[in-house]
């Protein structure tokens, strides 16, 4: 409608506080419906929280600190703001953030005017943008191989003692619990084929372990684009290069990474880790996409975060206006808005009385506290609930077993009855699966792992009674292992780099999707031999004086714990029939 009404009076202020009030009442019912549903159901997919697209012409600073007055780890570089100059270190062009790292010789700024010979960025979200478990992702690429170059997308734990500083409890030093790390992706010119995922921390084996991951492609791979990222839980948390699993860590005993992080993107030259510089290399530029995090969510089956993600429903501001469509991001709140969030002005003349007033129609015919001029379903029935514009909301669980109707697969489940993540009916009696861990060499059953016999591979043999149950890995590797392979059930390295005499322990935990979930850990020990071939009458861990079969005899075991366990419950139902004849 297009109707133009006078404000001549109090009653119409009136009317429009009693409108906005019943639009923050159906937001808030909306938000509320929205809240219970996540809560009874499955989180399958992702939802935006933030995402900076570095789509402008500088960095967003609202976004990002420049942290100019870092100086660790011996590095030769002076970090600067700089995102303007011709030798700027911060270029925001064509969609995408560039950090240069430059060799020119300065006296550092951020540093008390210190000598340096090369400037470069590193930027953190610290107190602007901080996030507590979800997904974390960013796209981005290097654009050198040359050596001396030390990139990284990685985390801090947010009451560290680096700038920016507010006072706010942030006083804990690296890498105590409150100023823990977590390095999602790390890369030095000294070892190209592999990055590297890591934790520092004062929590040991129980708070995660490095895990350096080789490359497809080699080196030459991290000159190409790759989303990396980490899924975060307090539980667990796995790190991503596109759609492979590098590794996955339980957390759930690590007193860290509890608490809020924020992200840093840096690129650091020479040093402790970076090594000698090129003295052929006067640039060095990473380059990123985006940076996203996403929260989980049942209303879609996103397995990434970034730019097609759906977005989260946010309103800063209060104004019934979603971040994602709010031009006016800031207004005060009691403000009347239009459609895109900004302050509708009042001071527009009535075309039939120069000397009033005049606002866009605010009538509400049907009571629902949507203004009839982007009512969509004008004759809603009273105290309806309704949508943002107006339309009756779809009943959410027409069954009642708290699984929303636009998944439930099973629409008519009985009262109080189990369902699964689709709403259909489950066996109530979930049976944890059971887990043993195998190892070889180059095929061959083993004990001890010599350094050039070839692969090593561990395996998971897991057994589920719940034949319809799938079951998921997460593995603990303790101690240095040279970039190992995952893949689900499975876990390969080679040896060759590795110390002779050194041990090693690796943990998989099974866990299966029934209702309620149940898991079961094993775990292996190893070691690596002292320049010794290993023979194949070195069998499988815990098994040292038996043949190769020693595997097939633990499978067996497995079998007839399996039929034991069927065997019960055949018993069990029989009692229950045996009761119900008496």
């Amino acid at each position: 409608m297009n109707k133009i009404n006078k404000l001549g009076n109090s009653n119409d202020k009136t009317l429009i506080a009693t409108i906005k009030d019943n639009i923050k009442k159906k937001s808030k019912l909306v938000f509320c419906l929205s809240s219970l549903l996540m809560s009874t159901s499955a989180l399958a997919g992702w939802e935006v929280t933030f995402i900076d697209k570095f789509d402008g012409t500088g960095v967003n600073w609202q976004n990002w600190t420049a942290q100019i007055d870092a100086n660790y780890n011996n590095e030769v570089q002076c970090y600067t703001d700089d995102d303007s100059s011709v030798n700027k270190n911060f270029d925001v062009s064509d969609g995408t953030l560039k950090i240069i790292a430059r060799k020119q010789q300065v006296n550092c700024t951020g540093l008390n005017n210190q000598a340096r010979s090369w400037t470069s960025g590193r930027i953190n979200g610290k107190d602007k943008r901080e996030f507590l478990y979800g997904r974390i992702e960013s796209r981005l690429r290097f654009h050198n191989l040359e050596g001396g170059t030390w990139p990284a997308f990685w985390m801090l734990e947010n009451r560290i003692a680096e700038s920016p500083k507010k006072n706010d409890n942030d006083t804990i030093h690296w890498p105590n619990p409150g100023a823990g790390e977590i390095d999602v992706w790390e890369w030095f010119s000294n070892n190209p084929a592999t990055y590297i995922t890591n934790f520092f921390n004062t929590g040991g084996a129980s708070c995660g372990q490095e895990v350096r991951f080789a490359y497809p492609k080699g080196a030459s791979d991290v000159l190409d684009w790759h989303n990396y990222a980490i899924e975060w839980d307090e539980n667990n948390i796995s790190f991503y290069m596109d759609d492979t699993l590098v590794t996955s860590h339980n957390v759930s005993n690590c007193p860290q990474y509890k608490e809020p992080m924020f992200v840093l993107l840096n690129v650091a030259m020479g040093g402790n880790l970076g090594g000698n510089i090129d003295a052929n290399l006067s640039k060095a530029t990473m380059e990123v996409d985006y940076l996203a995090h996403c929260t989980a969510t049942n209303q879609n089956d996103a397995k990434q975060c970034n730019e097609s993600t759906p977005v989260v429903f946010a309103d800063d501001d209060i104004d019934g206006i979603a971040n994602d469509i709010d031009q006016c991001a800031n207004t005060p709140e009691g403000e009347l808005v239009d459609s895109v969030g900004c302050p509708i002005d009042d001071t527009v003349q009535c075309p039939n009385d120069p000397t009033v007033n005049c606002l866009p129609s605010l009538e509400d015919a049907d009571n629902d506290g949507i203004t009839d001029d982007i009512d969509q379903c004008l004759n809603t029935p009273a105290d309806e609930a309704v949508d943002n514009v107006g339309c009756t909301l779809v009943a959410l669980d027409e069954d009642n077993d708290g699984i929303s109707d636009d998944i439930d697969q099973c629409p008519n489940t009985a009262a109080n009855e189990a369902v699964n993540t689709v709403g259909c009916l489950v066996d109530e009696d979930n049976i944890a699966p059971t887990v043993m861990l195998t190892i070889k060499q180059n095929n061959v059953a083993v004990s001890k792992i010599a350094l050039n016999d070839g692969m090593v591979e561990i395996t998971a043999v897991a057994l589920d009674d719940n034949i319809d149950d799938s079951l998921s890995y997460s593995w603990l590797i303790g101690g240095a292992i040279p970039s190992p392979s995952i893949t689900n059930e499975r876990l390969s390295f080679d040896p060759a780099t590795m110390i002779g005499g050194s041990s090693h322990k690796i943990e998989v935990t099974v866990t299966d999707n029934g209702l309620p979930a149940q898991s079961t850990s094993s775990s292996i020990q190893f070691s690596i031999a002292q320049n010794q071939v290993v023979t194949p009458g070195d069998n499988v861990i815990d098994e040292p004086e038996k043949s190769s079969g020693g595997a097939l005899y633990n499978l067996l075991c497995l079998l007839l714990i399996s039929v034991f366990i069927r065997v019960r419950q055949a018993k069990t139902a029989l009692s229950k029939v045996a009761s119900v004849n008496h």
